[in-house]
């Protein structure tokens, strides 16, 4: 049988994922970055701190030191964010809640400390235990709100946040669980169940029942682990009830049935002596052994892999050793991807699939391995020598294609001519490796495309022996879409096969009894294939996957959008939205990329075919699928698609050869902007693709510029001149800032650049004096704003500051307070016609008077009664101000200035 249709059948029948298994290839990829670097920084200032335990999560990688401190860090990009100090002695062990709420440490002294909130929250909160005061606390793990601990000497406790115990005000929120035989090496939870592994035995526990008993018979000595694993969502998921006051656990008895209902698709694994691994349930039986030992061939290769786009294929090997049988010892175990079992000893980590029971991949690369963690796909592997090194677990198809996404071609291309023979074999069984073809126009070495060749020759090999695709009339090609092969669910799939296999029954058995005729039969048949062809359309609904005429329609559909947008940008056909709306955004890029691959025309229509399939991509996204891309990893191909639709879709000039902003990009606004904003949120700054979005897209700094720090935002906020930006920036400037904001424009306002002072273009939209006087003004007064610019005034044209200024100026200056109302109220009454005249007025009674300091007499109002602190209902500022004298009082109670009644229309605003 062939490999195609071998698929065919397989993902027929809910069989996808031991297709993808059963060929996949894995490579181990180390990401090189500067986080050493960067993790060293805070402690280059004293050599006596040293760090001593560390825990990675989705967004942060935290390090405990031997002073007592948590050191917080940014993953993406690698950021230090924070220092939180505590005293109660050397850090042991550091744990992460899984909902990044929560950390929590052990220390030297047998304390246990829970901080949370630590993340979001300035203000530290230290919840301090001493339940293992004198032990060493040997292993933690959260669960909700729940924290376990075990230490040296055997002994279980777990934690509870006291935020959970407002409905049982009196009792403890910690207890003391289990006393065991010997050290703790690890322990893991599944909902209501504890795995707690020690030096000889492994045990199950039931945290309601308050019971546990041992997995298995036989004894071992040694550090190994245990874990739960389940490739279901629902393996983080933790309870919601508060903590029962609960007491000593008593171990049940071997028959005696009290791990009833649980649910058997959870699996336990126990790591055992010479490489082998007990699999066992939740009721504690084992029910298999797994045995490694003779698995152990070539160790993997490890690519290195960093963000540069000319970067080239390095490769390090690891050692080529004879292993004893210490050495294949497995250790503790995590789960990697929620799909395969790693565990690490100190010279060597194993990758293996429990369900397939291959070893995925061994590696011997990194020696004196201090501590392992993962999340995700991603392994940080820390060693005596206190680096830290990424290793990411791809499959061979998806390292290759983030490479070419990410424009590294040369890169892309030799890890295709390395791993040659497995690529060859993917091209039928892969969705998207046949992308690799672009390298022909993107290579410019021969050699490197001769070495292609097979892997070009084998794409067109077995394009040529698909069947002949129909052309329609409008010249649209009807190809297949996208398969989605891993939302195929099992489960539901061998439910409906077991219909199918009583449909092979005698016509008269089945269908007769019931059936009338034979329409009806044929409609019970029919219904039954169609939910064997059910798939998930990414929304966790089932629908009927398209068959052949459905296919073809799906095309017809996406002709008459194209038509209707051509007439009209704002038509849409309620059948295109509900093509989109029925498949995953995986599968809608691939309809798009169909629809593109069978426009037969020439190129540039077919560019504005191209354009169209963008602009209708990002329209769908931003309407009804923005979650979608807010979930997916920066390098899926619907959010590369989508940066590829926006960048290209809003491409402009206006940016200098430094790659900073011109004044002019301001005004260039992007079509779908918000959209934008998240896949610039996803993109890690270091990155390269946010270099290239905001080369690209230079209005997209003033969505990056928001989280910049001053010292490397000024700069670019002067030079982009984005007065709402700059304002949002201003309260935070101190006075040398805004000195150095003056010689920025300075340097600005004679057209050069202020990063690299090469010439820009000439323009109008470089910020004005007047501008950037009003916020200068609003941010630190007049006294110094008058202070500043006279400093500069050789330089600044007399002309740039008009009256209008002036009057700002001495207003604030007249009127006290905040800058920032007096500035707002000035011009809000020079812009209006009805009250630039008396406000001129105002001014010009003011300067008359001979001591400005004395403000006008109020005898005359004694309806105030004697009250200072009145304030205007429209301005907010004080009634009685030297400028501002007249006022009213409204039958309302309301009181306002008289300009301000007057520029209302004489109605009080409160009451309209």
């Amino acid at each position: 049988i062939s490999n195609c249709h071998l698929k065919s059948v397989l993902c027929f029948f809910g069989f996808s994922h031991l297709l993808i298994k059963m060929n996949s290839k894995y490579v181990l990829v180390e990401h090189i970055s500067d986080i050493n670097t960067i993790i060293k920084q805070p402690l280059q200032s004293t050599h006596r701190i040293k760090f001593t335990a560390f825990d990675v999560s989705k967004s942060y990688v935290v390090f405990g030191a031997s002073s007592g401190g948590l050191y917080v860090f940014n993953r993406h990009p690698h950021q230090f964010l924070k220092l939180i100090p505590s005293k109660e002695g050397a850090i042991v062990q550091v744990c992460i809640s899984h909902d990044e709420k929560h950390l929590s440490l052990a220390t030297s002294k047998g304390a246990v400390v829970i901080i949370p909130n630590c993340f979001y929250e300035n203000c530290i909160q230290y919840h301090t235990h001493h339940e293992h005061r004198g032990n060493i606390v040997t292993a933690i793990k959260w669960n909700g709100d729940e924290l376990y601990c075990g230490d040296n000497l055997g002994k279980i406790t777990v934690i509870t946040l006291p935020s959970l115990l407002a409905k049982a005000m009196f009792q403890a929120n910690y207890a003391t669980l289990m006393q065991l035989d010997s050290r703790i090496v690890q322990i893991d939870v599944y909902s209501k169940f504890l795995l707690i592994s020690t030096l000889t035995r492994t045990h199950i526990c039931d945290t309601d029942k308050e019971q546990y008993r041992q997995i298995g018979k036989k004894l071992r000595n040694g550090h190994f682990g245990a874990c739960f694993f389940s490739n279901q969502v629902d393996v983080q998921r933790v309870l919601t009830e508060t903590l029962k006051s609960r007491g000593i656990f008593k171990k049940s008895i071997d028959d005696e049935q009290v791990f009833a209902q649980i649910n058997d698709n959870v699996q336990i694994f126990c790591t055992r002596p010479g490489a082998r691994v007990w699999e066992a349930k939740l009721n504690g039986s084992v029910t298999r052994t797994h045995q490694f030992k003779n698995l152990f061939k070539n160790p993997a290769e490890v690519i290195r892999w960093d963000g540069n786009v000319d970067s080239r294929l390095t490769i390090n090997s690891s050692h080529d050793i004879n292993l004893g049988m210490e050495q294949l010892n497995f250790r503790k175990v995590l789960i990697l991807d929620n799909k395969f079992v790693v565990t690490f000893n100190q010279g060597m980590f194993y990758v293996f699939d429990p369900v397939t029971e291959n070893i995925i991949c061994w590696c011997n690369y990194y020696e004196n391995i201090k501590d392992f963690k993962v999340t995700d796909y991603f392994i940080y592997i820390w060693d005596d020598n206190l680096e830290v090194r990424v290793v990411a677990l791809y499959m061979l198809e998806q390292i290759i294609l983030k490479t070419l996404f990410r424009k590294q071609y040369y890169l892309s291309a030799e890890l295709c001519v390395h791993y040659t023979a497995d690529i060859i074999d993917l091209i039928e069984l892969a969705n998207n490796i046949h992308l690799v073809t672009i390298l022909k126009e993107k290579i410019t070495d021969q050699n490197l495309l001769a070495s292609l060749l097979p892997i070009f020759t084998a794409i067109d090999s077995y394009t040529n022996k698909k069947i002949a695709i129909p052309k329609l009339k409008a010249g649209i090609v009807t190809v297949n879409p996208y398969f989605d092969d891993e939302n195929i669910t099992k489960d539901r799939a061998l439910e409906e096969l077991h219909i199918f296999k009583d449909l092979s029954l005698t016509v008269p058995e089945k269908l007769g009894g019931d059936a009338k005729n034979l329409k009806e039969k044929f409609h019970k048949f029919e219904t039954t294939v169609k939910k064997l062809a059910q798939v998930n359309n990414g929304n966790g609904e089932f629908v009927v996957s398209p068959c052949d005429d459905q296919i073809s329609s799906d095309g017809k559909v996406f002709q008459q959008q194209y038509q209707m947008s051509k007439i009209n940008q704002n038509l849409e056909s309620p059948k295109f939205s509900q093509l989109l709306d029925k498949h995953s955004v995986h599968s809608i890029v691939q309809l798009f990329h169909n629809f593109l691959k069978s426009y037969k025309t020439i190129e540039a229509a077919k560019k504005e075919v191209r354009l169209w399939c963008f602009s209708q991509y990002l329209k769908y996204l931003s309407n009804h699928r923005t979650s979608d891309i807010q979930s997916l990893n920066n390098d899926d191909i619907p959010v590369q698609y989508a940066l590829e639709a926006f960048t290209e879709l809003n491409q402009s000039s206006c940016t200098c050869t430094c790659s900073y902003p011109t004044p002019s990009a301001k005004r260039h606004i992007p079509q779908y902007f918000e959209l934008g904003c998240v896949l610039a949120k996803k993109l890690s700054r270091s990155s390269n693709q946010l270099d290239e979005l905001t080369k690209k897209v230079p209005y997209m700094w003033k969505y990056i510029l928001k989280d910049q720090e001053n010292d490397n935002a000024l700069p670019l906020l002067i030079q982009f001149g984005d007065e709402d930006l700059i304002q949002s920036f201003s309260n935070k400037f101190t006075y040398d800032d805004w000195d150095d904001a003056v010689k920025l424009l300075i340097k600005l306002r004679n057209f050069k650049c202020v990063n690299c002072e090469q010439d820009i273009t000439r323009s109008t939209d470089v910020m004005s004096w007047m501008s950037f006087g009003t916020i200068l003004l609003k941010s630190v007064g007049a006294q110094s704003t008058i202070n500043l610019l006279m400093r500069y005034s050789n330089v600044i044209p007399s002309d740039e500051l008009n009256a209008n200024f002036y009057q700002m100026c001495i207003f604030t200056s007249a009127v006290g307070g905040v800058p920032g109302k007096a500035v707002g109220f000035a011009k809000v009454m020079q812009s209006n016609d009805t009250t630039m005249l008396e406000f001129d007025n105002v001014m010009k009674k003011f300067l008359r008077r001979s001591y400005v300091k004395k403000p006008p007499s109020c005898e005359k109002r004694p309806s105030l009664r004697g009250k200072t602190d009145l304030r205007c209902s429209f301005c907010d500022l004080l009634l009685e101000t030297p400028l501002l004298t007249d006022y009213v009082t409204l039958s309302c109670k309301h009181l306002y200035h008289s300009i301000c009644y007057k520029y209302n229309e004489n109605i009080c605003g409160k009451c309209k």
